[in-house]
């Protein structure tokens, strides 16, 4: 599926590689910023598509970042 996308800034959090996985992840770090792509309108199928390909270790956390002049609460997940 094609989703509407987004560049988008999260404060508080700092992208780490994972040895032997294909994505990295995201941990909380005061001092960091990750910047990404925010996809918009994600229908439920996706989201479950999403959780199955990121594994038992996936956990959704609603946070808070910033899209220019916006500030939006969203699902933290990494999609490159």
């Amino acid at each position: 599926k094609v989703f509407e996308t987004k560049s988008a800034v999260l404060y508080g959090f700092k992208r780490h590689r994972i040895n032997g996985c294909d994505y990295p992840a995201i941990i909380a770090n005061k001092e960091a910023i990750v910047e990404g792509l925010l996809l918009r309108n994600i229908d439920e199928r996706s989201m479950k598509i999403l959780a199955f390909f990121e594994g038992n270790e996936y956990r959704p956390e609603m946070v808070e970042v910033e899209t220019g002049n916006e500030r939006l609460e969203v699902f933290l997940t990494e999609i490159y």
